[in-house]
């Protein structure tokens, strides 16, 4: 199961800027379209293993108007058990 950042529809933002701190402590921010609806959900698959991340985000309007940045945000991806198994109902 892939891990996601997503947020509520916010009317009017265009696109997210998510600043990402991994364990190692080197910040890394990237900025992403928002979804049609203004809400964002952004794919860590591939930026987030084991460990503790710090996440914070702006939003932007269509005029390039960004907010402040949001309070951090802290959390941890497990390894899982080995003999953990996801079934269906």
């Amino acid at each position: 199961m892939a891990p996601f950042l997503e947020c509520d529809p916010i009317a009017g933002v265009t696109q997210y800027s998510v600043t990402v701190t991994p364990p190692s402590g080197t910040a890394a921010t990237t900025v992403v379209a928002a979804q049609a609806d203004g809400s964002l959900k952004l794919d860590l698959a591939a930026d987030v293993s084991i460990g503790k991340y710090t996440f914070s985000l702006m939003n932007a309007d269509a005029s390039g108007f960004w907010s402040a940045a949001s309070s951090p945000l802290s959390a941890t991806r497990y390894n899982p058990p080995a003999n953990l198994k996801f079934a269906s109902a």
